[in-house]
């Protein structure tokens, strides 16, 4: 499937992540594609965004925990590296 994505252009994808309370969170992630050719095909996470959710993540008291989890690195950012991109559900980005 990964034939009709576009070496090194970036698309963006939703996923989910809960946090120890089972709140859930709709999480915006951008990846950039990098062709294998003799190697594997990869994906690189560029961005993760809450999306939507601030004043539900102020009322539960965990904003700056999961603001500071979706940088690079952070638990949030590491939970959808490790999952990679949902190849069905993404989208092109276009800035």
């Amino acid at each position: 499937m990964s034939w009709i994505f576009k070496d090194g252009q970036e698309y963006s994808c939703t996923h989910w992540w809960y946090d120890s309370e089972d709140n859930d969170y709709e999480v915006n992630a951008i990846w950039q594609f990098e062709r294998g050719y003799d190697m594997p095909d990869s994906w690189h996470l560029i961005e993760v965004e809450i999306d939507g959710m601030y004043s539900r993540m102020l009322a539960n008291n965990h904003a700056d925990e999961i603001l500071s989890g979706c940088r690079n690195g952070g638990p949030i950012w590491c939970d959808i590296e490790s999952q990679g991109p949902d190849e069905i559900g993404l989208k092109e980005v276009d800035y």
